[in-house]
C-alpha cells in the first residue's frame, strides 16, 4: 500500500451557461477565462462542452474558478504525467 496526495482541484465539465459561470459571462464575457460568443442568455447551451476546473477550498472557505491552462499547471506541478501514476 502507498499514501497518495491529494490534488485539489475539481473537474467539471459544463454543457450549459448557468451558476458561476453565467455571473462571471455578465461581467467579462468569459466563463472561467475563456472567451465564449456574445449574446448568450442564461442556461443557454454551450457550442461545445466546456471544461472548467475549480480548485478545492478547505471546508467552510469557497472553491476558486480557474481557466483550464491553471488546472492542467497544478496537475503537473503535484503529479506530472499520467505515465508515473502507474
Amino acid at each position: 500500500m502507498r499514501k497518495l496526495k491529494v490534488l485539489p482541484i475539481e473537474a467539471i465539465v459544463r454543457g450549459y451557461l448557468t451558476g458561476s459561470a453565467w455571473q462571471e459571462y455578465k461581467k467579462s464575457g468569459t466563463v472561467h477565462g475563456i472567451k465564449v460568443r456574445e449574446g448568450m442568455v442564461e442556461s443557454e447551451e454551450f457550442d461545445t462542452p466546456l471544461f472548467t476546473p475549480s480548485t478545492k477550498a478547505e471546508q467552510g472557505k469557497h472553491d476558486e474558478n480557474i481557466h483550464p491552462d491553471k488546472g492542467r499547471s497544478l496537475f503537473k506541478e503535484n503529479v506530472g504525467s499520467l505515465g508515473s501514476l502507474g
